[in-house]
């Protein structure tokens, strides 16, 4: 096998891939974001607002500002910062990756 193929298989494999997760990706963020915003609504005008009393818009307000933000968020963009940093610095990075994977570790362990 040329190693030329090889490559272009890899790179239409890795196309393939990130296209189809990048839609589901897409496609959960957009219903998440979808779903604060149904809430944020609901506790600004609905049946929460009565409970929520003087907080209710407040919520609302955040709620709100987060659905904002999940729905403008693209993880391309934090994907690319991230090996930038590695490439950049890989020792802190690579230190940083040891101390979460420890704390995850340690988190299951427990469980």
């Amino acid at each position: 096998m040329e190693t030329g193929s090889f490559e272009s298989t890899n790179t239409e494999l890795q196309r393939k891939h990130g296209q189809t997760s990048s839609s589901s990706f897409d496609d959960v963020k957009h219903s998440i974001a979808d779903k604060l915003q149904s809430v944020a609504k609901d506790m600004k005008d609905g049946e929460m607002s009565q409970v929520m009393g003087e907080y209710g818009p407040q919520v609302s307000n955040v709620l709100n500002k987060s659905a904002e933000y999940i729905h403008k968020f693209d993880y391309r963009d934090v994907n690319d910062k991230v090996q930038g940093y590695v490439k950049e610095k890989p020792g802190p990075a690579l230190l940083i990756a040891g101390a979460v994977g420890l704390i995850i570790g340690a988190l299951f362990r427990r469980r």
